[in-house]
């Protein structure tokens, strides 16, 4: 009776044992799983000549511009395209945050960017590069400003690109799309590099000039709903 009853606890045991190994694993396949996904945002801003916006959390970013070698400028205006944000592992496959979305960006404004893409799911991973792809992008720069010292009586309208087409590619320290937090990427296209007098006289930006300029760095926070 007593070897009976030994068996049966052993078997309870082992199913127990069982029963919470799996309830582990699929606890780690929810967070790291091939179905697994975690939150990602993108934002585009241009506020490096006066400062950099202020974020928590660690944070990796790309090279910086140069120092443009251009007169100094002061202007308001607006950057407008359509954009799409997306990620990369190795630069081979391509991961779109969503479909290229409306954006009209306040240029130098002290006053924070605009939203590419709201919060979306990616698949979880470790990624190394970023892209942004702009269409149909202008800058139309308000009358009133000054551009290397020289004022502009009227408007101005930049194309930017080759017939409004940019395609900016950054390498950025690589960080991890987990289920439990959420990255944010912020684009800076610091327009103070290539809005000056040449480009204004031709009412064009080369596309290799907006890539120069621009940087990208990442933030990674607990998810809201993990911090409760």
């Amino acid at each position: 009776m007593r070897s009976k009853w030994s068996a049966v606890t052993k078997a309870c045991s082992a199913a127990a044992t069982l029963a919470v190994a799996s309830l582990l694993a699929a606890c780690g396949d929810d967070l790291t799983g091939p179905s697994a996904t975690g939150s990602v945002q993108a934002y585009m801003q241009d506020e490096s000549s006066s400062g950099p916006q202020a974020v928590s959390g660690p944070s990796s970013t790309s090279d910086g511009p140069s120092a443009s070698s251009h007169g100094s400028s002061s202007y308001s205006g607006t950057l407008e395209a359509d954009a799409q944000v997306s990620i990369s592992a190795d630069g081979g496959i391509w991961v779109d945050l969503g479909s290229p979305s409306s954006a009209a960006l306040d240029l130098q404004a002290s006053t924070g960017g605009v939203d590419v893409h709201g919060q979306v799911e990616v698949p979880v991973g470790v990624y190394t590069r970023v892209r942004l792809s702009l269409s149909g992008a202008r800058a139309r720069l308000d009358a009133g400003g000054t551009i290397g010292g020289v004022a502009l009586s009227a408007s101005t309208i930049l194309t930017v690109g080759a017939n409004g087409t940019v395609i900016i590619e950054k390498q950025v320290p690589s960080f991890e799309v987990r289920a439990d937090t959420h990255t944010s990427i912020h684009w800076d296209v610091n327009s103070h590099v290539w809005v000056h007098e040449e480009n204004v006289q031709d009412e064009e930006v080369e596309e290799q000039e907006v890539d120069d300029a621009s940087e990208a760095r990442t933030v990674s926070e607990p998810r809201e709903s993990d911090m409760k």
